[in-house]
C-alpha cells in the first residue's frame, strides 16, 4: 500500500509511530499498487484487487506497523501505531478495497 510524498509522488505507507505529519502523512494510504510502466503507476484505491496471497476470506486487513507499505490481520494494537482498516478479503488471492480512517491506538 502507498500513500504520497512531500514531492507529489509516492512512497510506502507506514503505520509506525502514529499519524506522521513530517515530512507528509505515510499512514494515509491512497491505495494499492497494481502495476507500474515507466514512471507511470496505476494504484487501486476501491473495489475489487485480484493479486494477494495466502488471505483468509471475509477477514478484514489493516495497515501493518511492522511492514512498511504492508498489511496485516491483526489490528495494531500498540500505543502509538495508526489502525487503518484497507480491505476484506473474498477469497485467498482477492479483497475488496475498502480504505478506511487513520487512526491512533
Amino acid at each position: 500500500f502507498v500513500c504520497t510524498d512531500y514531492a507529489g509522488g509516492i512512497t510506502l505507507s507506514s503505520a509506525t509511530g502514529g499519524i506522521t505529519t513530517e515530512p507528509f502523512h505515510k499512514n494515509e494510504s491512497i491505495g494499492i499498487v497494481k502495476s507500474v510502466y515507466g514512471n507511470s503507476v496505476e494504484i487501486v484505491n476501491s473495489g475489487l484487487y485480484a493479486g494477494f496471497t495466502g488471505l483468509t476470506a471475509g477477514q478484514a486487513y489493516y495497515l501493518d506497523p511492522e511492514t512498511m507499505g504492508g498489511f496485516t490481520y491483526n489490528a495494531p494494537s500498540v500505543a502509538g501505531q495508526t489502525k487503518k482498516r484497507l480491505f476484506v478479503s473474498t477469497s485467498p488471492t482477492e479483497g475488496i478495497i475498502e480504505l478506511g480512517d487513520s487512526t491512533t491506538v
